[in-house]
């Protein structure tokens, strides 16, 4: 653990949030939260670490053992009603954006936050406030004139503003030179509370300028359905959309322009994700990392979930034990290599990340 005494029972604490969902997790939840002396450093760390949501869920669900946390868990109520409120919303949304690709003949599936709230976080507990889609990169031009044309306005949507803003220039010039997302788009909702979602649409499973480039098209091709509200969104199958989360978290835990916006939370679907697959599902995952050559990236992020979280995600995907010295590496602006000092738990507890050159 590397956190200092004076936090180190809240952050355990905060780390069940990585065990699959069930009565073995609100049981170590409990007993975890006899050792909370510190309800606002709880907080504090919940709201770092994107799990705010996630702590207001389990605090409605048992009795907390202090007056301090039951105070707590009244304060975070509404918290998690608004997260129940934006679901059922930007799930709308979701299901508006894929009838529009797919009535112009894309292929396209909803994935991270919207997609794993629905299949793994069936209580409601995962914080998102935005709809990702993965398309095929020859319909990028196509989806971005079909969703401009359904009423979805390039910009950034800012809780409060009750308008689209637009990208900035710097913003601009990143997708520009990195094409593997559309430009972040908006769709206004007419709710009151939600009034507009931002919709992110990828069609790369990694980045533009990534050494591991994958075919994702099968994937789309062979998506399969979840049950969303009163319907039913289309996803990538299990393997490639695990896959994806796990490429997703090493893309922003790697680059050094990124490296500190990454959260617990986000290590958390990894592990959550990985608990809810199936035994064929998970061997699926190991021998796509294989045919595609993904060994050092999966390993990368199963290895440091695993040392977060006290796991073994590596042995559970067959994946070989990683060299400390691999772990540590982080790509540089300017396409260089380079270190971090210290453990991913240091990362997400501090915030402080010591960088060096190769």
């Amino acid at each position: 653990m590397g956190t200092d005494g004076s936090q180190r029972a809240e952050w355990d604490l905060l780390l069940c949030s990585g065990l699959p969902r069930g009565e073995e997790a609100r049981k170590k939840f409990e007993e975890a939260a006899v050792h909370v002396t510190d309800p606002w450093l709880l907080l504090r760390l919940a709201e770092r670490s994107r799990l705010l949501v996630w702590l207001a869920v389990e605090l409605s669900a048992v009795e907390p053992p202090t007056d301090d946390l039951r105070f707590l868990r009244g304060h975070l109520a509404p918290v998690a009603r608004l997260m129940r409120r934006q679901t059922e919303v930007i799930s709308a949304v979701a299901a508006r954006v894929v009838g529009i690709l797919e009535e112009g003949g894309i292929p396209v599936a909803v994935t991270k936050g919207c997609a794993l709230q629905h299949l793994v976080y069936t209580d409601g507990s995962r914080t998102f406030k935005d709809c990702d889609f993965m398309i095929r990169p020859e319909d990028a031009t196509a989806a971005a004139t079909l969703l401009s044309t359904g009423g979805a306005v390039q910009g950034y949507y800012k809780v409060g503003s009750n308008t689209a803003s637009p990208l900035d220039l710097q913003t601009r010039l990143i997708y520009a030179r990195s094409p593997d997302h559309l430009p972040k788009m908006v769709v206004s909702t007419g709710d009151d509370l939600v009034a507009a979602v931002n919709v992110d649409v990828a069609y790369s499973f990694t980045w533009a300028s990534s050494a591991w480039q994958i075919d994702h098209s099968p994937a789309l091709l062979s998506r399969t359905s979840i049950p969303a509200g009163d319907g039913s969104l289309p996803c990538l199958p299990n393997p490639y959309h695990f896959l994806f989360v796990c490429l997703h978290l090493f893309r922003e835990a790697w680059h050094e322009m990124t490296m500190r916006k990454v959260y617990l939370a986000q290590l958390r679907d990894v592990a959550c994700f990985a608990a809810v697959l199936s035994e064929d599902e998970r061997r699926t995952v190991t021998t796509l990392a294989s045919s595609f050559g993904l060994e050092y990236p999966f390993t990368w992020v199963l290895a440091h979930c695993d040392e977060v979280f006290d796991g073994e995600l590596l042995q559970v995907f067959d994946m070989p034990r990683a060299d400390a010295s691999e772990l540590n590496t982080v790509m540089l602006r300017g396409d260089r290599m380079g270190r971090w000092r210290g453990t991913m738990t240091d990362r997400l507890t501090t915030g402080d990340i010591a960088i060096e050159s190769s």
